[in-house]
């Protein structure tokens, strides 16, 4: 959302954020929090939630992280294929979980990059 609030945010939008693997309510991390000031974001109170069939049929465009999350958005709701798509279309973009904060502050980095151009697609 700070993205999108920071580019005007002229469109009502919605954004969630579900994990193929998450542990439904599990806070984030402090090594989240600080990637997110990393990129000048405001942490907040923020809950992991598992991604459901709900959230994927409500869902305009599902942005993925991995090949395998795709698959799994698929497998979910075969009726989504065309709604989901890799946030990079060139490749993963890995989870930092267990990494040094330096990982996690540079796939902050690389999100908020890919996050940009995605929105950038979507204006044009």
């Amino acid at each position: 959302m700070h993205l999108i609030t920071r580019r005007g945010g002229l469109i009502p939008t919605t954004v969630r954020s579900a994990g193929t693997a998450a542990t439904e309510g599990a806070p984030a991390s402090i090594e989240t929090a600080e990637a997110l000031r990393s990129v000048g974001v405001k942490p907040l109170a923020h809950r992991s939630r598992a991604l459901t069939p709900g959230l994927v049929a409500g869902a305009q465009i599902i942005y993925v992280m991995t090949p395998s999350h795709l698959h799994a958005v698929r497998a979910m709701d075969p009726s989504a294929a065309a709604r989901a798509v890799l946030l990079d279309p060139l490749g993963d973009v890995p989870d930092p979980i267990g990494m040094v904060q330096e990982v996690y502050n540079q796939t902050a980095h690389r999100l908020a990059e890919l996050i940009s151009t995605r929105l950038e697609e979507l204006d044009a």
